[in-house]
């Protein structure tokens, strides 16, 4: 007797069942390849800001891009002046950049931006001080301060740029703009804030490279960064 080629209902819930099992198997792996492609993109965005901070070091000399809060200026305002692929027109620099520009956006920040006007900014500058017995600011600079990158001895040790994902990061904002190390010991406990897991985040060293690495990593075993804000001869120290 011929069969009769279609599914019965027990077959066709059996077919389903597997599909459902394999999709449960591959989803995790699918999704963990998905980030690290992600957290690859962010840190090759990073580089690409290094370039453009490079270009504008070589035309200011060797002075880092700085951010003038009173004047509504930012150092990613300074990197737009024809550095980071835009060409800024100066009532733009000194106002709201409207559209979408990803450079710095890192993928993997998922923040609701708190400005519909402005596009996401993730990054923050290592803030600084001239003055050396502040030892909590010791970054590359600040409103009204701005370092020179031929100054700085540990280039491969000092960090430039971090991840600082907040509502309030957004392009041309001097807020947020530059922050230093002690404004991440209030995040211990906020899985939200470090979005390639918990207390990591790439870092753009002055010279250019980037690593990944745990925040507690970068005070160098010297002290806890949970609980002081002394960033002598750490990572955050660009004064050494």
């Amino acid at each position: 007797m011929k069969r009769n080629a279609s599914f019965t209902l027990i077959e066709l819930l059996i077919v389903i069942s597997i599909i459902s099992i394999l999709m449960s198997l591959l989803l995790p792996s699918l999704n963990k390849s998905r980030q690290a492609a992600r957290a690859v993109v962010c840190l090759n965005q990073e580089k690409q800001i290094f370039m453009a901070v490079a270009s504008y070091t070589d035309d200011n000399n060797s002075y880092f891009p700085n951010t003038i809060i009173s004047q509504f200026i930012s150092w990613d305002d300074r990197l737009g002046e024809g550095y980071d692929g835009r060409n800024l027109s100066g009532s733009q620099i000194s106002g709201a950049v409207p559209g979408s520009y990803q450079l710095y956006k890192c993928p993997l920040d998922q923040v609701q931006i708190n400005n519909q006007n402005r596009s996401r900014r993730t990054y923050s500058f290592n803030m600084g001080t001239n003055n050396p017995s502040d030892v909590s600011r010791r970054g590359i600079s600040s409103s009204g301060l701005s370092r020179q990158i031929s100054a700085i001895g540990k280039t491969s040790e000092s960090i430039m740029l971090f991840e600082y994902p907040l509502a309030g990061n957004h392009i041309g904002a001097g807020a947020n703009a530059e922050r230093f190390s002690s404004n991440l010991s209030g995040t211990i406990e906020d899985v939200g804030f470090w979005t390639h897991g918990s207390w990591k985040m790439n870092y753009l060293l002055i010279d250019g490279s980037v690593r990944a690495l745990d925040y507690p990593a970068t005070f160098v075993g010297l002290r806890s960064p949970w609980s002081s804000s002394d960033v002598r001869d750490t990572m955050w120290d660009c004064m050494r």
